[in-house]
C-alpha cells in the first residue's frame, strides 16, 4: 500500500507526495483529524504534515479539510488526487 504525506499550511494543501516503504505504523488518520480538530477550534488555522496510509485515507482527509475550510482548500492537489 503506498502511504503519502500531506502538507497545510495557512488552511491550505499545499503539498501531497508519495513516500516510501516504512518499517514502524505512522499514528494514522484519526489522529491526524483529531489534530486538525483541536488545532482549528483554537485558533482557526490548521498548519502541519500528516502521513496517511493509501489512497482512501488521503481522500477521506482530503474531503474533511474541504467541509472544515472550503472547497479551495485542496485546489493546488487536486490535479494529483485524481491521478492516485
Amino acid at each position: 500500500m503506498a502511504r503519502y504525506e500531506i502538507s497545510v499550511r495557512g488552511n491550505q494543501i499545499v503539498d501531497l507526495k508519495e513516500l516510501g516503504a516504512r518499517e514502524e505504523e505512522d499514528l494514522g488518520i484519526e489522529w491526524a483529524l483529531s489534530e486538525i480538530k483541536d488545532s482549528y477550534r483554537h485558533r482557526k488555522s490548521v498548519d502541519g504534515s500528516y502521513s496517511l496510509d493509501g489512497r482512501e485515507e488521503v481522500i477521506e482527509f482530503v474531503n474533511f479539510l474541504r467541509g472544515l475550510l472550503g472547497a479551495d482548500a485542496s485546489k493546488p492537489i487536486d490535479d494529483r488526487l485524481t491521478r492516485l
